[in-house]
């Protein structure tokens, strides 16, 4: 089951299908998946709604960014 969550993961990054590619790596629980996808992303208004699905689920992802901790918190 881990393999085919990596690989839904590695496809959803290649497509640059962030939220979808995160939520990936929320279900398997790993969190060097997690930060690799938020430092992937540039898109300010994606980065923002990552960070709601991080804060929905209690996820303790802390960013340099802090508006995107203060919507996670």
């Amino acid at each position: 089951m881990q393999e085919s969550y990596t690989t839904a993961y590695n496809i959803y990054k290649e497509q640059k299908q962030y939220p979808d590619a995160l939520r990936v790596a929320q279900k398997m629980n790993n969190m060097d998946l997690i930060k690799e996808i938020m430092d992937n992303c540039k898109d300010a208004t994606l980065l923002k709604q990552m960070a709601f699905m991080l804060g929905r689920q209690r996820n303790p992802y802390e960013s340099e960014n802090d508006e995107i901790n203060q919507i996670i918190a």
